[in-house]
Parts: structure tokens; sequence; C-alpha cells
């Protein structure tokens, strides 16, 4: 029966990078894969329940080699190798699943930068993830406008525009403006 979630998964994968989201359904799958409704029905609830099983997958296994100093030009690699999936997605009324995707890929990035810095140690964990939402926000809703025009996806340009919101100075200023503020509230 696994295995049936599997096959669904690559045909999915497969048929998004050859269609768009809204012309693949439950039944052009089951029809695809000589399977019945009710074995798609046993592992997922509908189509977006399989695209966040999709991309849960490929959050796991990215999350399997991290190498904090170049997890994020790997995830920019995957996301370029990807980019007509995750275009499609964007495309279909799937971004929030994206986002979703990216931010949770994006919390060790810039939790290891922020703990470079020792008045990181002065912080609530309130604050510490406030900054933190702030930044995959940012850098989420960047990659997702830098898909938009799938053709012109530079990972180094793409970087380097990341590396506005997350170099030193900015996260140091924002962590020197929630130690300031936090006593006058």
């Amino acid at each position: 029966m696994k295995n049936n979630a599997s096959l669904i998964k690559k045909q999915f994968i497969k048929d998004l990078n050859n269609y768009s989201l809204d012309s693949i359904n439950v039944a052009s799958l089951c029809k695809e894969l000589n399977i019945q409704r009710q074995t798609f029905y046993y592992h997922f609830r509908d189509i977006y329940d399989l695209t966040e099983s999709i991309l849960v997958d490929m959050q796991n296994d990215l999350f399997l080699n991290v190498d904090n100093s170049y997890f994020l030009t790997k995830i920019l690699e995957f996301i370029k190798d990807e980019s007509r999936f995750f275009v499609e997605l964007i495309r279909g009324n799937l971004k929030e699943l994206v986002i979703k995707f990216l931010s949770n890929l994006l919390i060790p990035c810039i939790q290891f930068r922020l703990d470079e810095f020792d008045e990181i140690k002065y912080l609530s964990k309130k604050e510490v993830n406030e900054i933190i939402n702030y930044h995959k926000t940012a850098i989420s809703n960047l990659i997702i406008n830098e898909l938009k025009d799938e053709d012109d996806y530079n990972i180094s340009i793409t970087l380097n525009k990341i590396e506005i919101f997350i170099n030193k100075k900015v996260l140091e200023l924002n962590i020197k403006y929630i130690n300031e503020n936090r006593n006058k509230i």
C-alpha cells in the first residue's frame, strides 16, 4: 500500500512538470496509474493533501544533509531543479504551501545566522521567533517572486538578494532594536 502512495506522488510530480495544476485531478492520476480512486483516498484526502505530503518529503530530504553554511544554496539549487513544479503550485493557487515549505527550510538558516550574535542570549524565545518570522516571510516572498519568471531564475542573484535580509548588519540592527524597545513597553 505504501508503494501506491509513492507511485501517486511520482506521477503527480511528473504530470505537474508537463501540465498545469488545474488540469490534474484525482481521476486523471488514478487513470494514468491504473488504480482505483479508493486507493488514492486511502493515502490522501485530495490534491492539496497530496501536494503537502510531497513538500514534506522534499523538506525532509533537504534536512538530511544540513550544512548550515551551504544550506541556503542547497535550497535554492533544489528549487531551481524543481522550478516547474513550484511554479505550477504557485500558479495553481497553492502558493501558501510553497511559502510554508520555504519557511520551514529557512528557519534553521536564519537561526544559524542569529546564533553568531552574543546579544541573542538577551532575547526571549518569542523575540527571537519574531525576528525569524520577519526574515523567513521576506525571503519566502522574494524566492516566490524570483520563481515567477522561472526562465530568469538565477541562484547567485537570488542569494545576493537574500543576503540583504540576513546580512550581519541587518540582523544586528534587529536584535539591537528589540533589546532597546523591550524596556520601553
